[in-house]
């Protein structure tokens, strides 16, 4: 009865690991795992600065833009009531530019690289006004005649 047991056992486990090997593919040989593909080495990269073009005239006639060589237009003619926008279009990355008028009634702050700021004119008047930044440059001041 001890051999029938054993002989049993042994017969379900050998069932066992044959069934176990067939449901898994195993054809009785190893099949190696693919080797991992080799990883290029990163290579380093600088960021390019892609120069913006040369301004040209804006669309709106009251937006005057600062550019590497000065204001354009440095003088402008606008109806009281009249918002004017400031452009950075300056083609130096990273630049900024600071409108302040020289009777300090208005101030725009910082202008960051390709922002813009405004200011509402009310009051009729020769406003003139400078780049704090580069307050030295007579290409960054410039003249508002509201009329």
């Amino acid at each position: 009865m001890k051999r029938t047991l054993y002989l049993a056992v042994l017969t379900v486990f050998v069932l066992s690991s044959l069934i176990t090997a067939v449901a898994c593919g195993s054809n009785g040989q190893e099949t190696p795992a693919p080797a991992p593909a080799p990883t290029p080495e990163p290579t380093p990269t600088e960021p390019v600065i892609t120069p913006k073009p040369e301004p040209t005239a804006s669309s709106d006639p009251y937006e005057i833009q600062f550019t590497d060589k000065g204001l354009v237009p440095k003088i402008l003619t606008v109806p009281v009531g009249t918002e004017v926008t400031w452009y950075n279009s300056d083609t130096r990355p990273n630049s900024r530019h600071w409108v302040k008028a020289e009777d300090g009634s208005f101030d725009t702050r910082a202008i960051p690289w390709h922002a813009r700021m405004t200011h509402t004119f009310n009051e009729p008047g020769v406003y003139e006004y400078k780049c704090l930044f580069h307050r030295d440059r007579e290409e960054e001041k410039g003249t508002i005649i509201v009329e």
